[in-house]
C-alpha cells in the first residue's frame, strides 16, 4: 500500500459488488444547473507515476453532504499507474468508512472503473485469476477495495456509482486530483485542505457532464511509436526506437522515459513529469 497524507489523521482501513445506483429521485440542484443526489458523498479520485514502474502518488477530493472538503494523497517509491488509480480510490473509500450515504465517484481510469463494475466478479469467482488461469494484476489491491466496498455494502446498504470523467478538460476535482498525485509523485511540498465549501478554492458542485466509457478495442499488433522520451539530470531527450532509448536510460539512476503514440502523448507526459511543455526543449538524439 503507498504510504498515506491524511490530514485528517484517519487510518486507511479495509468492496462491494456495485448495485444499480438509485437514490429515488432525491436531488439536489446546484450550480450551472449541474446537480448531485441528496445525501451523496461526493469523490473525485488519480493516480500518477513518472516511469511507469516508477515513483508514483494519488490524490482525492472527498465532499461531504454537509459540504465539507477533505483532501488525501499519498505515494510510493516504486510503482505503476494502475496501482495509483486503484489506491487513491481504495484510500478515499477508506476514509469514509464511517460515513453511511451512498457515494459518485469519478475517476479517468477506465481500468478501475471496467475493474469495479465488469472484471471483478469473474475474478473474485475464479479465485483472482484470468481466464488464462494467470493472477490477476494488482490482486491484491483488488481484494483490499473488493473487501471495502462488500463491507459498506452489508453495513449501510448504500451505492457507489463509478463515473468516468476524461482528463485534462477542465473539470475541476479531477484537476486537483492530478495535481495532488503528480506533486505526491515527484515529492513536493503540497497543503492539503480540509474544510468547509465556501472557503475551497474550486467549484465541485459543478458536475461533469456524463460520458461514457470509451470503447475497449481488441488487441491488435502494437502501433509504431511516435517517439519514446528521456529525463534524465533536467534534459529531455527523444527517440525514435526503444533499442536506442533502452542504451540511454540503463544504469542511470532516477531516469524517467515513457513512449508516446502522438504529439500531444508528449506533451502530457512532460507535464507528467512536472515541466513546462511549451518551456522545454526536446532533444534529438
Amino acid at each position: 500500500m503507498a504510504d498515506a497524507v491524511f490530514r485528517s489523521g484517519s487510518k486507511i482501513l479495509l468492496f462491494y459488488e456495485p448495485t444499480p445506483f438509485n437514490f429515488a429521485n432525491q436531488r439536489i440542484i446546484l450550480k450551472n444547473n449541474s446537480s448531485l443526489p441528496k445525501d451523496t458523498l461526493l469523490i473525485y479520485t488519480d493516480g500518477a507515476c513518472s516511469g511507469n514502474p516508477g515513483p508514483g502518488g494519488w490524490g482525492c477530493v472527498i465532499l461531504t453532504p454537509d459540504l465539507l472538503v477533505t483532501e488525501l494523497g499519498g505515494k510510493q517509491s516504486s510503482t505503476t499507474n494502475n496501482r495509483m488509480e486503484i489506491t487513491a480510490a481504495l484510500s478515499a473509500l477508506c476514509f469514509i468508512e464511517n460515513q453511511p450515504n451512498n457515494v459518485l465517484l469519478f475517476t479517468d481510469s477506465t481500468y478501475v472503473i471496467r475493474g469495479m463494475t465488469q472484471w471483478i466478479f469473474a475474478w473474485k469467482k475464479n479465485n483472482w485469476q484470468t481466464s488464462e488461469n494467470k493472477s490477476v494484476a494488482n490482486h491484491d489491491l483488488w481484494q483490499q477495495i473488493a473487501e471495502v466496498v462488500l463491507q459498506r455494502k452489508k453495513k449501510y446498504s448504500t451505492d457507489i456509482e463509478w463515473r468516468y470523467v476524461r482528463a485534462h478538460v477542465g473539470t475541476a476535482g479531477n484537476e486537483r486530483c492530478d495535481h495532488i498525485a503528480v506533486s505526491m509523485c515527484h515529492n513536493r511540498s503540497y497543503s492539503f485542505y480540509q474544510g468547509p465549501l465556501d472557503n475551497y478554492d474550486l467549484d465541485l458542485l459543478s458536475l461533469p457532464d456524463f460520458e461514457p466509457l470509451p470503447t475497449m478495442h481488441k488487441h491488435s499488433s502494437p502501433k509504431k511509436a511516435y517517439s519514446y522520451l528521456t529525463y534524465i539530470n533536467g534534459v529531455v531527450s527523444r527517440y525514435s526506437s526503444w533499442t536506442e532509448c533502452e542504451k540511454h536510460v540503463k544504469g542511470k539512476p532516477g531516469a524517467l522515459f515513457k513512449k508516446a503514440q502522438t504529439a500531444q502523448d508528449e506533451i502530457e507526459i512532460i507535464k507528467k513529469w512536472g515541466l513546462n511543455p511549451q518551456k522545454t526543449p526536446i532533444f534529438e538524439s
